[in-house]
């Protein structure tokens, strides 16, 4: 299963400096509705929307159900995967990551 830290990994150029302005253009292409924060709602459509959540889902579900009993439920693993994803960078326990808990993680993250 992979985490938000993994997937920023290989999403992000790590060779180039990660600057405020960087991240700012970052944080507000995922906070859609541009009250400073990012949802898990957000953060889903940010990485791929719907049918791509969808059919990840459905590949993780069936990997994870090993002998084949359709007891996984693909769309709730995904769900729990963002939450864990939001927790990870969510100081103030909010349920969302405005900005300065943004640049605090990824500038922990690139340590």
């Amino acid at each position: 299963m992979i985490n938000y830290s993994e997937f920023l990994v290989v999403a992000i150029d790590w060779n180039k400096e990660m600057s405020r302005n960087r991240l700012e253009q970052a944080f507000k292409s995922i906070d859609a509705d541009h009250n400073g924060k990012i949802s898990i709602k957000e953060l889903m459509v940010a990485f791929g929307g719907s049918e791509m959540i969808s059919e990840i889902s459905k590949k993780m579900a069936n990997k994870a159900d090993a002998n084949r009993d359709r007891e996984i439920d693909g769309d709730k693993m995904i769900n729990e995967i963002f939450k864990k994803m939001i927790k990870e960078a969510d100081i103030n326990r909010d349920g969302e990551i405005d900005f300065k808990e943004f640049c605090i993680y990824m500038e922990n993250f690139k340590k």
